[in-house]
């Protein structure tokens, strides 16, 4: 079997590698609210604990957004800034197509 065989071969999608990304995002994204919410609640009386609560639940919603639409294009875009860091050019979803793959899991704005 050649490396281009492999390389076509990986290039299908698949079902349990889509179901577990989409259950590692599911988990980390129940975990962000409460451990964020306990922690930033221990620093404050009890009557200010619903004063910091909501800060906590407005952030974690942002940071779902713009981790969705433009921080994901970091990690994943190849050609950006630097060998580490991807580049911008389809942030937003720009030039996104349906059916489009990463690996063997679709790409995010599809």
């Amino acid at each position: 079997m050649t490396l281009a065989t492999v390389a076509v071969a990986e290039d299908k999608l698949s079902a349990g590698d889509t179901a577990w990304v989409l259950t590692a995002t599911a988990l980390v994204r129940f975990m962000t609210i409460p451990r964020l919410s306990r922690f930033t609640s221990a620093m404050v009386r009890g009557r200010n604990v619903l004063l910091v609560l909501m800060p906590c639940f407005a952030l974690t919603a942002l940071m779902a957004i713009l981790g969705v639409f433009a921080a994901h294009r970091l990690g994943f875009e190849e050609g950006g800034v630097s060998s580490f860091i991807g580049g911008l050019r389809k942030a937003f979803c720009s030039g996104v197509a349906v059916g489009s793959l990463i690996g063997t899991t679709p790409r995010p704005c599809s």
